[in-house]
């Protein structure tokens, strides 16, 4: 079983900028920090970028423990994560 990666907040939104950078042909590498930064950011799911946050994190971005995240209703998880731009 592969090991999970844990990643700041400011870690993934970048990520996601520069995905789209790169989607317009605007980007270089990824978060920087060459092979280690590509390597670590290789397998991320953008469906479920929120489970990449450590705990502490989670509940500074979502105001809410992760279990109770997990509990909400699919909608209500999606605009959550809308909100916190991890979608």
């Amino acid at each position: 079983m592969a090991a999970t990666t844990i990643l700041t907040y400011g870690e993934l939104l970048q990520w996601q900028e520069d995905r789209k950078r790169q989607g317009s042909g605007d980007a270089g590498d990824d978060i920087g920090g060459g092979e280690e930064a590509s390597q670590r950011f290789q397998n991320l799911s953008v469906k479920c970028l929120e489970t990449y946050l450590a705990s502490d994190e989670f509940l500074q971005v979502f105001g809410m423990p992760r279990e109770a995240f997990d509990a909400l209703p699919g909608w209500k998880r999606a605009r959550a994560k809308k909100e916190a731009g991890l979608y």
